[in-house]
């Protein structure tokens, strides 16, 4: 039997393992949950609770949060522009720039 013949036979085969991997693909449900961030435990009802505590700013800071800055608007061929400025970190933003 040649090689092809021995293809064709199998044909069923592979075509059987094809549609199976694909529907596992299809069935298989993503999960959006990040572990890496907290959040509260919510009872029956729907509610939760948590205790936050602020801490103090760090040795040479004045304040005790971060402030910064982003852009956020549809561009001229209908495209998001969305990125955090860099006056956020004292540089000069070609994006402040051209707004102004």
């Amino acid at each position: 039997m040649s090689g092809f013949d021995t293809l064709k036979a199998a044909r069923h085969a592979s075509i059987a393992k094809l549609v199976t991997a694909a529907e596992k693909l299809v069935t298989t449900t993503k999960s959006y949950e990040d572990a890496r961030f907290w959040a509260p435990t919510i009872d029956k009802s729907g509610n939760g609770y948590a205790i936050i505590r602020f801490l103090p700013a760090p040795a040479g800071e004045d304040l005790p949060w971060v402030r910064f800055w982003d852009h956020g608007f549809v561009g001229p061929t209908g495209r998001w522009y969305i990125e955090n400025s860099l006056t956020s970190i004292g540089q000069s933003d070609p994006v402040n720039s051209l707004a102004a």
